[in-house]
């Protein structure tokens, strides 16, 4: 049996909340520790002796009021072009974090994500969700709809063309 499933590496409770936090703040940060708590499922105390453990490789940025905990080392490169990305249902940029207030306008928020624990496909422009979209069947090869929260002009319509066309591409196969 060994030969199929190699032992695995065994490691004490401390080391095992070091690895996660250290993997959660690394892949999502800048993240709040409500989030790090609504991702692992642990307690606060035990995501509070996550953070301590991991906080010399990490800094804190406070705002508005909340602790955002990111990489120290972390670069981002500067944007003078808009990004516009078409993500899936359940995407870790929408289901990650447990206040979703920076990514989405509150009064939007029940048209993406139900109170059942639905998620929608999402429409993101700079880092904001600003629509919905769905795969619309049709003889041929299916078509992707968005749904745009506000009126929004054509010029921020066009940006979505590449992501549109990956999609459907890759729904056509």
């Amino acid at each position: 049996m060994e030969e199929w499933v190699p032992r695995r590496e065994t490691i004490d409770k401390e080391e095992a909340l070091e690895r996660l936090a250290r993997k959660f703040f690394t892949s999502h940060g800048p993240a709040a520790i409500h989030d790090f708590i609504w991702w692992s499922g642990l307690t606060i105390t035990q995501c509070r002796q996550a953070i301590e453990m991991i906080k010399s490789d990490f800094i804190c940025e406070t705002i508005n009021g909340r602790d955002f905990w990111m990489k120290n080392d972390i670069q981002i490169p500067p944007t003078d072009e808009d990004y516009a990305l078409l993500l899936p249902p359940f995407d870790e940029f929408v289901v990650s974090y447990q206040n979703r207030s920076e990514i989405i306008e509150d009064h939007h928020y029940a048209k993406v994500m139900t109170k059942n624990g639905l998620f929608s496909p999402t429409i993101i422009l700079n880092g904001e969700i600003i629509g919905s979209w769905k795969k619309v069947a049709q003889k041929g090869s299916p078509r992707i709809e968005l749904s745009f929260f506000e009126k929004t002009t054509k010029k921020k319509q066009d940006l979505f063309k590449s992501e549109i066309k990956r999609l459907e591409k890759f729904y056509s196969t």
